[in-house]
């Protein structure tokens, strides 16, 4: 299995989206560098504003008029060094494994230049003083889907005090 980099920040602001309600898949943007200087995909930060948590009975769907600003503001911010990696999202009713349909958007989702992104897909337990993240991620490879394992600031699993949990967020 492949690994995959995950910083505090990041993991802290889809757990903190994941958990605004948990009864719907809630959603967001996966920023960092497709190749940090170890040669590893690295996500520095993800965003959810701007995108609807709910559209199409309970499936995520992001937002492409958001997306695009928000991909070109990370990238005039960052004067380019930061990379527009994916797309994270939750599972409120359990499980980290892609659903059909998780695996048909795997499929389309293409960056610049037709770069494979991203997909990870989460799931938040616990009650509210301690909660644990789970989460997956996943990238298509000679047009199959690939399994990458977290590692870094998090393997697997994050176990953290949800409260005051900053947000962080890209202005287009």
């Amino acid at each position: 299995m492949k690994t995959i980099l995950f910083s505090d920040v990041a993991i802290e602001d889809m757990a903190a989206v994941a958990a605004l309600d948990r009864s719907l898949e809630q959603g967001g943007l996966l920023f960092g560098n497709f190749n940090n200087t170890d040669g590893l995909p690295e996500v520095l930060f993800s965003t959810s504003g701007g995108i609807p948590q709910k559209q199409n009975g309970n499936t995520y769907q992001p937002n492409q008029d958001f997306v695009h600003g928000a991909i070109h503001g990370a990238a005039s911010a960052s004067l380019g060094s930061v990379d527009f990696m994916g797309f994270w999202h939750s599972h409120p009713q359990g499980g980290i494994e892609p659903s059909p349909a998780d695996l048909v958007a795997l499929h389309d989702m293409k960056g610049i230049d037709g770069v494979p992104l991203f997909m990870v897909i989460c799931e938040l337990q616990g009650e509210k003083d301690e909660q644990s993240l789970y989460f997956t991620a996943l990238r298509l490879e000679d047009g199959k889907p690939t399994q990458y394992q977290p590692e870094g600031f998090c393997l697997k699993q994050l176990v953290y005090e949800v409260q005051e949990v900053t947000r962080h967020s890209i202005e287009a």
